[in-house]
């Protein structure tokens, strides 16, 4: 049609205008522009965009296919109610007349035509429904913001004339689910879970492993504490699941003196019974939370890797954290007395600072696994998080700002894993000599600067765990440097007299000195410190270990690096008097099992290192 046609101008004053051509080139259609070609005479030739853009202009010729609208659902519409009107015939009348007129009509306007029909019809069925009884009005203070509620929602699905639920329908329900849980019960037998009872643990050897673990285990990571006047009867006996827990977490810092045949028998009916308990049966509580979050920190095992399950025990945990509404979220639950489905808002119980340090806990547990495993997060820092931090940042009660600096610094370790390290293509993203990548290094390294202001000088413990963080940070850098996982070629051969940028070798000298001061600070460990450091703890340092090889290892190949002297032959000999270490904590403490993995680990690290070097002599 005329009124369609458009004209454009090229620039010359004295050239005529031009009109677009009826089919626009591939650029001009993706870009959903007109398309003008240079030459009028030439409609299929080079338009003026292509041709500024010093492209190839090509048109597709190829007919569109459209698909055919069916017409007889439009009749099936009409035939609802009898809804012709006078408005209507008009609207036919003026459909029939219009293909009489223009023989040539599009098949746009067809459409638009049959659309506008459809609206009429529409219409009319709305306003006849709205005259019959159902009629609903929407109460816009019971609808959730940002939801929009169809007007004739409630018209074509009317309410129930009776929304109470039946009684005997609800009863039956419960009946059956009843019946479930005591058949459960029948099969498993509760004095199975009685270790002193079985003689796999004396009550003395039981009072002297929870002195144990209030006196030490709890002195330097009180994440789960129990009362002083706790005793062995009243926790067998109240809490039998955190019971058996504890007595099984505790082999850490047992001496020589256990056997290993009755440990294995106390792990095993640890296991059991908050398997059945949790999985089979369904339960959840407070007391199960703990026992998870227990197995999580002190997760003592002797297992192959491909045998693991910490993570699996982790993942329960970080379900159970927010089926309980520890994360501030509202949660639903069956009431028995209203015999509905209740939702409520987490309490001032929930809001206790018990809670919230079990909170804390399991997010900085759950990163920490992750991280190590190289998994998906399946946490994430929350609002409601850092309210925790601040309030027992405050309060009175001594040992509380332990839990705000782990959970401060694992929040860090997810701002660096998803800001810095998790990206899709390192060489053109983890360009450090770019401001925005310096900008927000040197911001998050602010961030750390502030919580290292709350660590005391003397505490080697959370110092070495801070120092890990940084060098987490530092680490890309190496990017470019280090073979990726998929190639087996070794280092880039262009990069090994490519001076350095001075970003980068400040970056790879912060990660050195991290790595550094963790083995030094872990190094300054007593034997009960090294004994009880937890599963998220102990993976940190294996980390910093075994960047500090690969530093090493860099520093030896690369000639550009070598005028740096980033990492001293002294920082191989720091590795070495922390494997000393550990096996001298091994020996008096035969029965954890964590540590002889971490020195395996570390000397599996010392290995390879060594053989690289065999290799690049020859």
């Amino acid at each position: 049609m005329e009124s369609q046609d458009v004209s454009v101008f090229t620039g010359d004053k004295n050239h005529a205008p031009t009109k677009r051509r009826a089919v626009a080139c591939k650029s001009c259609h993706a870009l959903k522009v007109k398309c003008t070609p240079i030459d009028v005479k030439l409609p299929l030739g080079p338009c003026v965009r292509c041709a500024k853009a010093k492209r190839k202009c090509e048109v597709d010729l190829a007919p569109v296919k459209r698909r055919k609208r069916k017409i007889q659902k439009i009749a099936g519409i009409g035939e609802v109610g009898n809804l012709s009107s006078p408005d209507d015939d008009t609207i036919t009348t003026n459909y029939n007349n219009s293909n009489h007129r223009h023989s040539t009509i599009t098949n746009d306007a067809k459409v638009d035509l049959l659309e506008a029909r459809i609206r009429f019809l529409e219409g009319q069925l709305s306003n006849q429904q709205k005259s019959q009884q159902y009629q609903y009005q929407p109460h816009t203070h019971s609808t959730s913001p940002g939801m929009v509620l169809h007007p004739n929602l409630m018209t074509l699905h009317p309410p129930v004339s009776n929304p109470t639920p039946n009684l005997t329908q609800t009863a039956n329900v419960l009946k059956i689910a009843d019946k479930r849980i005591d058949l459960i019960n029948n099969q498993f037998d509760k004095s199975e879970n009685d270790i002193i009872g079985k003689g796999y643990i004396t009550k003395e050897q039981a009072e002297e492993r929870l002195r144990l673990y209030k006196g030490t285990m709890t002195k330097f990571f009180p994440f789960v504490t129990i009362p002083e006047n706790e005793t062995v009867e009243s926790l067998s006996s109240e809490k039998p699941f955190l019971f058996c827990t504890l007595m099984s977490v505790t082999a850490v810092a047992v001496g020589k003196d256990q056997v290993l045949e009755k440990q294995f028998d106390i792990d095993l009916v640890t296991i059991k019974s908050i398997t059945n308990e949790v999985l089979i049966i369904g339960n959840k509580s407070m007391e199960l939370l703990k026992s998870l979050l227990l197995l999580c920190i002190w997760y003592n095992t002797p297992e192959l890797f491909h045998h693991r399950r910490y993570h699996l025990i982790n993942s329960l945990c970080v379900s159970m954290v927010n089926d309980l509404g520890l994360t501030g979220r509202p949660y639903f639950y069956y009431n028995r007395e209203e015999g509905s489905v209740c939702q409520t808002v987490s309490s001032d119980d929930l809001k206790s600072l018990e809670c919230r340090r079990i909170l804390m806990t399991s997010y900085f547990t759950s990163i920490s696994i992750c991280l190590f495993l190289r998994r998906r997060m399946q946490v994430s820092w929350s609002n409601y998080l850092e309210e925790c931090c601040d309030v027992l940042y405050n309060s009175n009660v001594e040992g509380d700002k332990i839990f705000v600096i782990y959970t401060e610094l694992n929040h860090m370790l997810e701002k660096i894993y998803f800001i810095v390290q998790s990206v899709n293509d390192v060489n053109e993203a983890l360009e450090l000599n770019s401001e925005r990548m310096r900008y927000i290094v040197n911001e998050l390294q602010l961030n750390l600067n502030k919580i290292k202001s709350k660590i005391d000088k003397d505490d080697h413990l959370k110092l070495a765990y801070y120092y890990s963080v940084q060098a987490y940070l530092h680490e890309p850098a190496l990017h470019k440097l280090l073979p990726s996982a998929n190639n087996n070629k070794g280092i880039d051969i262009d990069l090994l007299y490519v001076d350095l940028p001075k970003n980068i070798a400040t970056s790879i000298d912060k990660c050195t000195q991290s790595c550094l001061a963790t083995l030094y600070h872990a190094s300054q460990l007593s034997l009960e410190e090294t004994t009880v450091m937890p599963l998220f703890f102990s993976s940190r340092i294996i980390y910093t270990a075994g960047m500090l090889l690969r530093l090493r290892y860099l520093v030896i190949s690369i000639p550009s690096m070598s005028v740096f002297n980033f990492v001293p032959r002294e920082s191989v000999e720091k590795i070495h008097l922390l494997s000393q270490k550990l096996e001298k904590t091994y020996q008096n403490y035969p029965s954890n099992h964590l540590l002889c993995k971490i020195r395996l680990v570390i000397t599996v690290f010392n290995q390879t290192y060594t053989t690289q070097l065999k290799n690049l002599l020859e």
